[in-house]
């Protein structure tokens, strides 16, 4: 006897399909409960040392997993550790997820320059086996570590002294290369592949649902479901793989993963889905592509509240309403930054040192004929003006501020790039020169430099801060920069953090003519761009990036000249300085 099975070619197909799908529903599903929820894929290694050192900075230990295919050290593949008291030895244990075997440490010595460190020696457990890394291997490395002296090693430590701001070692050979089959409990494993089958019976029954009406359902109609259903899981596809991870869209901090706990569980699904919307496969692309079509084909700004597009690609960071002179000083506050500046004029006095405040102006008050909508015969004073114009009729300090003349040149040169909030090499010249205009008239035999001295090129901007802000990638625009037509004299003799924030960096510059006067500027972003110009005018040029006057670096670096410099959006820190 012959069985004649007459199947469907809808049921063949749909069938075929469903059991394609069990490895893939297999997978998806080990992989969210292994990776995503936390079950730890391998046994984990510990890394044991104690350290001592004078600053309390975050230190940090980083490694590679070559197996992987990780054979540069990032921060996610990293572990941060801190000494709670000074100058007290700290044990260290640090235990890193075991996804392969590790050959290479960077130990990381904080941030500050000059900070004693003292090591030990350096244990790791390997699946249970204590391997130990002796202080005479630890020394060997130092001819290939980062702003640190050479090591002084003595019984039972190894110590040095840190000389910049990056200070490292690298030990390298650490776990010779073995193969490890990734471990994956059997329990998940075995209900991974169950969970898998029902699903897929049941995208089997699903599919048979929905084109049960099999005379009026063709073909391709069963291909668009099942390729709609596959559409559906590409964010967690995505998600897995990081597809979008070189895309920058945001920039704000995204919701990382917690781990998962038993103690909190009902919470943990609210925790998950802000990781997930944060984090999901696509979203990175999704997100440029968007802000690219309402910025490129309807001149939108995706954030309409702090980034405005202007004319001619032109786009303005609008934060402050006194940016569009809606605001102003009252008189007491007028009166208050005039005593505050007065105040640090005789403190520097007092010690034969000259002070100068210089605003560094907004590019809207520049270029406000390409900000849609504005009319400056409307608003003919704003806080800069103001305050300018009272301290000239009020007081006798050294107050900077270039604004008249780059207006009278903004038509003769570009002064700011478009798509970033700062001044370019043009403007900070401007700046610049205005500057070394009030400085002659107390140095009269110091020579600044002049636009004689530079060739105008145009380059690749590498760096917009509001274009990126938005999510457009514009590092492929050009822009104007000032190209030295003479051999530079100033090199750079140190650069490292003073203080525990990330931005306080301190850059010391010295010219080959020593005799020439020395500066001192406490500075904001701007004042970056002031760096090749006064580093070629002065003996000796600190830089130092803070909000507020340090009295013990002046003390410390007793300077000729200090400058005050900030942007014309952060006057108000002279009602506080």
């Amino acid at each position: 006897m012959i069985l004649h099975l007459n199947i469907s070619r809808k049921i063949l197909t749909t069938a075929i399909l469903s059991l394609l799908s069990v490895p893939f529903f297999a997978y998806l599903l080990s992989y969210t409960l292994i990776n995503q929820i936390g079950v730890p894929p391998l046994p984990p290694q510990k890394i044991r040392f104690s350290v001592v050192a004078e600053s309390l900075k975050k230190k940090q230990v980083f490694f590679d997993e070559p197996e992987a295919g990780i054979n540069d050290f990032s921060e996610s593949y990293s572990l941060a550790f801190r000494i709670p008291k000074p100058n007290k030895f700290t044990p260290v244990q640090l235990t890193l997820p075991r996804y392969t075997r590790f050959n290479r440490l960077r130990i990381d010595f904080g941030e500050i320059a000059g900070n004693k460190v003292a090591l030990s020696a350096i244990t790791i457990n390997d699946n249970g086996k204590d391997q130990k890394i002796p202080l005479q291997r630890i020394a060997k490395n130092f001819p290939k570590a980062n702003d640190l002296m050479p090591p002084e090693t003595r019984s039972q430590l190894i110590a040095f002294k840190t000389t910049g701001a990056d200070p490292y070692i690298i030990i390298d050979k650490i776990l010779p290369p073995k193969p490890i089959v990734h471990y994956y409990p059997e329990t998940i494993r075995m209900w991974s592949w169950l969970a898998a089958c029902a699903v897929s019976f049941l995208f089997f029954l699903t599919i048979l649902f929905l084109t049960r009406n099999e005379k009026k359902v063709a073909f391709h109609h069963l291909l668009l479901i099942i390729s709609a259903f596959f559409t559906l899981l590409l964010p967690l596809w995505g998600l897995r793989y990081n597809i979008d991870k070189d895309w920058k869209a945001e920039k704000r901090k995204l919701a990382e993963k917690k781990p998962f706990d038993l103690q909190r569980l009902f919470e943990y699904p609210e925790h998950y889905q802000k990781y997930f919307n944060d984090n999901f496969g696509y979203r990175k692309l999704l997100i440029y592509h968007y802000n690219y079509v309402l910025y490129k084909q309807f001149n939108q700004s995706p954030i309409p509240r702090n980034v405005v597009l202007g004319d001619d690609d032109w786009m303005f960071y609008y934060q402050d309403p006194d940016l569009l002179r809606i605001q102003y000083f009252t008189n007491e506050q007028l009166q208050v930054i005039k005593n505050n500046i007065e105040k640090r004029s005789a403190y520097f006095n007092e010690r034969g040192i000259k002070f100068y405040v210089l605003i560094a102006p907004e590019k809207i008050n520049i270029y406000n004929n390409f900000f849609p909508g504005f009319n400056p015969s409307q608003h003919t004073v704003h806080k800069l003006s103001q305050l300018d114009q009272y301290l000239r009729e009020n007081s006798k300090v050294n107050f900077i501020n270039p604004t008249q003349e780059m207006i009278a040149s903004k038509d003769k040169y570009i002064l700011y790039y478009k798509q970033d909030s700062h001044w370019n090499d043009i403007g900070s010249f401007f700046g610049y020169r205005e500057l070394m205009k009030a400085i002659n008239k107390d140095f009269p035999n110091l020579k600044a430099l002049s636009f004689d001295d530079f060739s105008i090129v145009e380059k690749k901007i590498e760096k917009a801060n509001i274009s990126s802000m938005i999510g457009i990638d514009t590092t492929w625009k050009t822009g104007p920069f000032l190209e030295p037509r003479f051999k530079p004299q100033s090199t750079v003799i140190n650069k490292y953090k003073h203080t525990e924030d990330e931005y306080s960096e301190i850059l010391v510059r010295e010219h080959s003519n020593k005799s020439l006067p020395r500066i001192l500027i406490f500075r904001d972003s701007f004042g970056e761009f002031l760096v090749p110009y006064i580093s070629e005018t002065f003996g000796r040029s600190v830089y130092v990036f803070t909000n507020y006057i340090d009295e013990s670096i002046v003390e410390r670096e007793n300077p000729d000249i200090v400058v005050y410099e900030l942007s014309e959006g952060r006057l108000n820190l002279l009602l506080k300085y």
